[in-house]
């Protein structure tokens, strides 16, 4: 066989392949929402759900300040800066903050105690480290 129409053949296949892969994409695609109607949101911005878009276009939704949630699983608050935590105190003179900032697995979301948390078991790993470090001196 020709080396040309051998690539020919090749060529055709694979675009053969992948174009019924894509009309039965579209076919699955298609029977999905007429079976299923429209896909939902993926953030509802609503206070119920703690969720807003942001008006900075950076992040793909913040929660909202100072709200306690009922419509998940657990209850759920923020605090003035819209971070799932107690309320910020103003800082010591002896005292170091770490920002934590993540998606909904660093903020907790299926977990609804807030000292189990990465952030707060991170806290107290520092904490821990801290008094260690006081008492070595």
């Amino acid at each position: 066989m020709d080396r040309n129409k051998y690539f020919r053949t090749v060529a055709g296949t694979a675009l053969g392949i992948l174009f019924a892969l894509f009309v039965a994409g579209a076919i699955l695609e298609l029977g999905a929402r007429l079976r299923f109607g429209r896909p939902l949101p993926d953030v509802l911005p609503d206070r119920d759900t703690l969720f807003r878009y942001p008006e900075n276009g950076v992040a793909y939704y913040w929660f909202t300040e100072d709200e306690h949630g009922t419509k998940r699983p657990m209850p759920f608050y923020t605090n003035a800066l819209g971070l799932r935590d107690d309320p910020i105190l103003p800082k010591g003179p002896e005292e170091f903050r770490v920002l934590m900032l993540g998606d909904s697995f660093t903020a907790g979301m299926g977990i609804e105690q807030l000292d189990e948390t990465i952030p707060r078991q991170l806290q107290r790993l520092l904490r821990a480290l801290a008094v260690a470090a006081k008492l070595d001196r």
